[in-house]
């Protein structure tokens, strides 16, 4: 079989991670016990994700014309990802996020979208033919409802299976969800996006109602990944479970990614949803038995491995 062809439109971030033994109070200053820059963004973790396990990838997204944006850009051409639809934005920096963490692992986060909130219906456009060439396409919510509603639009038009990781969680319109082939919130983006507070019932019975209001408000099919539970599928009229690998978890940083790119990719390869599933959670355990975002994500070696010992 020849490679899969994957699009990814979605955030690119750099980031600046500082650690200390403890955060800083409101006007105090501490020091530091290590530093480092690492490249990030849901958008770029996925395309990391799908390219380790061998899919060709076109991203993209939008970032600055500064150090930053050549550092993510490197990370990307690094990963054998087509940089050809990400565009160098003159007018504003690439988007950052400065992240600070103490040795309990508590942390506190600032992001600035900068070029994130620039991405535009025209940067999708361009990409049109890259689109119309792809097994699957794949986007999130951490650019703009534009980029997004464009990439949705595209590839519903050239027929193809648009997956929607609606995260962070926001106002979808019902007209863009009948698009979608697949979403796949988390549990706290899928409360969000029903109303439906987990508090209010069971495990079980919340996943019901929150799949069943989706499906109402536009979506087909609903995938609610639950972490080290697993995740709920619910195509309309059914439903099924997919249990979660048992790992010792060390850093759950991007395993949300890993499960989006993992199942993007089997699903490319032309396997079923809960096939698919599986193949996500595995990706998703793998990530979170790992420290750090993208030094998380596996390779298809990897992940074969992983499979074959369970």
């Amino acid at each position: 079989m020849g490679t899969v062809k994957v699009v990814v439109q979605g955030s690119m971030i750099f980031d600046l991670i500082t650690k200390a033994k403890v955060l800083p109070k409101v006007g105090q200053a501490v020091i530091g016990t290590g530093f480092g820059m690492f490249s990030g963004g849901k958008g770029a973790n996925q395309a990391v994700q799908l390219a380790r396990l061998g899919a060709g990838v076109t991203m993209i997204g939008r970032i600055g014309c500064d150090f930053m944006g050549d550092f993510l850009l490197e990370r990307h051409k690094e990963e054998g990802i087509n940089t050809k639809y990400i565009t160098r934005d003159k007018e504003t920096a690439t988007s950052l996020c400065a992240i600070h963490v103490d040795e309990q692992g508590h942390n506190d986060i600032i992001v600035v979208p900068q070029a994130n909130g620039r991405c535009s219906a025209a940067d999708v456009e361009a990409a049109e033919s890259s689109i119309a060439e792809a097994d699957v396409v794949l986007t999130q919510l951490e650019t703009t409802t534009e980029a997004m509603e464009k990439t949705v639009e595209l590839g519903a038009k050239h027929g193809k299976p648009v997956v929607l990781n609606p995260a962070p969680a926001a106002k979808i319109s019902s007209e863009v969800l009948k698009q979608v082939f697949l979403l796949t919130p988390n549990e706290t983006e899928a409360e969000e996006i029903s109303g439906i507070g987990q508090n209010e019932y069971d495990a079980e019975e919340w996943r019901k109602r929150a799949a069943a209001k989706m499906h109402d408000l536009g979506a087909e099919r609903v995938i609610i990944t639950l972490g080290e539970a697993g995740c709920y599928y619910s195509p309309r009229g059914s439903e099924s479970f997919a249990p979660a690998f048992k790992i010792k978890p060390e850093d759950s940083t991007a395993a949300g990614d890993a499960f989006n790119g993992a199942l993007c990719f089997a699903l490319a390869r032309g396997k079923t949803v809960e096939e698919a599933m599986r193949w996500g959670n595995a990706a998703g355990a793998l990530a979170a038995s790992r420290f750090g975002s993208q030094a998380s994500l596996c390779t298809m070696a990897e992940l074969v491995s992983f499979l074959e010992g369970q």
